[in-house]
């Protein structure tokens, strides 16, 4: 039914958590690639095969499927430290599962902007700074990277090998934030990583490290993309959080910072319109969000809900009896955040 030079697409049609992951492991069984276009490591996708369960945040969850080459394309922003994580995961399950062939099936564009550790301390000094109207972000430096690709002043995986540009660059990029906040930064949390403020020769070596470790990935994506097209290549495109969390077209101001719609798998993967042939958009049959923002059919623990649990004592449940069955027969804890989602019934409207 589809041609094998145009790309099917798989989008998110709510606020994500739609169940993306499984249908791209479906779909890309028959593809040769699948790419990532958007979006950084606060998407979360989780595919269970046999008893094996694969926790993907910025690798494309084609990687399961032994025959399918995996894109990082321009458009996703990437935290090295959390790729290689990812990867090191792949490889050694910590649930003990099958371990994925990853050698030689991984592919980074030079051109994806680079999330630095700094950009994940600002991302939660901002939103701590805007206390109660706080976006909810995953802190985990998305928007801080894109607001430093539009300012000009990111760093991408190409210049990784133009080191004393990289160096200085990112030696003042830092240098300036800390005194527009006025505050040393720290290292965030993630495994693996160093601890107390930010030591910029320490990070000098670390990333001499990454660039060595991350150069036999690095591609011209744009290219790779094209010649893929040309020479009749299956191309899956996997979105990642979704259309009611787009920055254009979402729930804004509480939204995330890419372009989550079609619009994104263009400029993404620098691809031409005609090169997409189907869309499939995603929808459960129920509706959650992660963060803060408007959700009008929430599941709400309130007394004026048909469904309300009355506390016999303590702390009221935040959801009523229909969303936390919702949460609980769904599993509705956010694979990047390990946040509880909120739950309610499906908004057509939306």
């Amino acid at each position: 039914r589809r041609m094998a030079t145009k790309a099917l697409v798989v989008l998110g049609a709510q606020w994500g958590d739609e169940g993306k992951g499984k249908i791209v492991d479906v779909l890309c069984k028959d593809m040769d690639i699948v790419a990532r276009c958007q979006g950084g490591s606060n998407a979360g996708h989780t595919i269970k095969v046999g008893t094996s369960v694969y926790k993907f945040h910025l690798l494309p969850s084609g990687l399961v499927n032994t025959h399918t080459m995996c894109l990082i394309g321009n458009g996703v922003v990437v935290h090295l430290p959390s790729l290689f994580n990812e990867v090191d995961s792949m490889l050694t399950p910590e649930d003990g599962g099958a371990p994925l062939q990853v050698e030689g099936r991984i592919k980074v564009s030079d051109r994806a902007h680079i999330v630095f550790d700094y950009h994940q301390w600002e991302d939660g000094v901002r939103e701590a700074a805007l206390g109660k109207g706080a976006i909810g972000t995953t802190k985990r430096g998305i928007g801080p990277a894109i607001s430093s690709k539009a300012n000009r002043t990111g760093l991408r995986v190409g210049d990784l090998y133009n080191w004393d540009y990289f160096e200085a660059k990112m030696r003042a990029n830092l240098e300036s934030k800390e005194k527009r906040f006025a505050q040393k930064f720290c290292y965030p949390t993630y495994k693996g990583a160093p601890t107390g403020q930010i030591d910029l020769d320490q990070e000098v070596k670390r990333y001499k490290e990454f660039a060595e470790r991350l150069k036999p990935y690095v591609v011209d994506s744009v290219s790779y993309m094209h010649d893929a097209f040309a020479s009749g290549k299956k191309v899956l495109i996997e979105g990642a959080n979704a259309a009611m969390l787009d920055i254009d077209y979402g729930t804004y101001p509480f939204v995330t910072s890419s372009s989550c719609t079609i619009g994104g798998c263009l400029t993404g993967l620098g691809i031409n319109h005609h090169d997409i042939g189907e869309v499939v958009g995603v929808v459960k049959a129920y509706t959650t969000r992660v963060g803060e923002g408007p959700f009008l059919t929430e599941c709400v623990n309130l007394e004026s809900s048909p469904f309300y649990d009355k506390p016999s004592g303590g702390q009221p449940e935040y959801h009523d009896k229909v969303g936390q069955h919702l949460e609980k027969v769904g599993h509705e804890i956010g694979t990047s955040t390990g946040r509880t989602r909120r739950c309610g019934w499906v908004d057509l409207v939306v």
